[in-house]
Formats: C-alpha cells, sequence, structure tokens
C-alpha cells in the first residue's frame, strides 16, 4: 500500500494485518556530488516501490524520509527514530529502512530495520536491463522482509 488516500482507507480498515512499513531514505545534495546523491535517492525509491507492489496489502511504503548529505548522521539517526518510533506507536511492528547511501552502513548496528545496496546508474540502462536490477535488488529486500516475520 502506498501513502495515498486510496490506499490509507484500505490500510485504515485493515490495519490489524498490515504490521510492516518501508521507508526509503534519500539524500539531497546540490554538491558536487549531486548526480551520484539522485542516483543513490532514485535507486532507493524504484527498489522500496517495487517491493511495495511484491507485497502489496501487507506493507505500508512511507513517503521518503528525505535528509541532506551535509547533515551530520547524529541528527538524521535522532529524526530517523522519530519517524520509526511514531510508526511503532501507532501498531506497526517491522519497520525497514531501504537505502544506497553507503554512509548508513556506518549505523547498521544501531539501526536495525536498514537495508543497503549499492545503486545502479538506471538512466543508463535499456527498460529490460532496468527491470532486471531492480528486480534483483528487491530480492534482497523481500528475503530480509520475510526472515524478519518468520523471527
Amino acid at each position: 500500500m502506498n501513502w495515498q488516500a486510496i490506499d490509507v482507507k484500505r490500510y485504515l480498515q485493515n490495519k490489524e494485518y498490515i504490521d510492516t512499513v518501508i521507508l526509503p531514505l534519500v539524500p539531497l545534495s546540490w554538491e558536487s556530488d549531486m548526480l551520484a546523491t539522485v542516483r543513490e535517492g532514485e535507486f532507493a525509491l524504484a527498489i522500496a516501490s517495487a517491493a511495495e507492489r511484491e507485497l502489496h496489502g501487507r506493507v505500508l511504503l512511507c513517503p521518503p524520509f528525505a535528509y541532506l548529505k551535509s547533515e551530520a548522521m547524529s541528527e538524521r539517526m535522532k529524526r530517523l527514530k522519530m519517524w520509526e518510533n511514531e510508526c511503532r506507536a501507532n501498531g506497526t511492528k517491522f519497520v525497514f529502512f531501504v537505502t544506497s547511501d553507503v554512509d548508513w552502513k556506518r549505523v547498521e548496528e544501531e539501526c536495525p530495520g536498514l537495508i543497503w545496496f549499492a545503486s545502479a546508474p538506471l538512466e543508463h540502462l535499456e527498460a529490460r536491463h532496468q527491470k532486471d536490477v531492480i528486480e534483483e535488488n528487491v530480492e534482497i529486500v523481500l528475503k530480509r522482509i520475510r526472515t524478519e516475520w518468520r523471527s
């Protein structure tokens, strides 16, 4: 389910069955790394959306958690924890953070729901290759989510 009125209506009606949130982490930068930063966010959004389609009816895909690359990781973590706490306070059992930003790898231990994967420059790939790359990475996300559901 997406963060849209029609899906949220269904979410509210079936909240007891939808215990999982996927939250894409999307970096922003206007520095020399702007293009790479956009690719990271674009890839994370594509993977999160594809994962939601695979698990539709069981997960809620939240709007992206946007942050500045220049923002201190401690500040990002503080804000992200607020988002996670809000989800959990409202009955969400599982919260997964999807990102291609390598900065998050440094705090993986403190962020158990983090799912990181290297980004791919989708704009250079033909549509069929884009689909293959996305599907390959979605499998990583699905495997992680299903493992958590079983534990």
